[in-house]
């Protein structure tokens, strides 16, 4: 798949230069606060409350992640209204794709 395509010549691209993923974490930082937006632990054990402890896409419990449903890349906030759970693996798969 596609997805998979990708996913593998970052990890690659990542392995072979690790100075690129420092940067990649560092203007994700920045995208967030720009955007604005908080949540705190309390809302974040709300958040597993309201969804069950289960991943939105796949049903499972395991490995909860926290997932943007507007991604911030495409300018969604980081507030409560904006996260959603979902299980690392659909996490990592959907990328900002979604």
């Amino acid at each position: 798949q596609l997805k998979d395509k990708l996913n593998e010549r970052k990890r690659v691209s990542y392995k072979e230069n690790p100075i690129r993923r420092r940067l990649e974490s560092r203007i994700r930082e920045s995208r967030i606060r720009a955007n604005g937006g908080s949540f705190s632990k309390k809302d974040w054990l709300e958040i597993l409350e309201k969804y069950n402890h289960k991943c939105i896409y796949c049903g499972t419990n395991e490995k909860p992640s926290i997932e943007h449903l507007i991604p911030i890349s495409r300018g969604g906030k980081n507030e409560k209204e904006n996260i959603a759970l979902a299980c690392y693996s659909c996490n990592v798969k959907k990328l900002n794709f979604l």
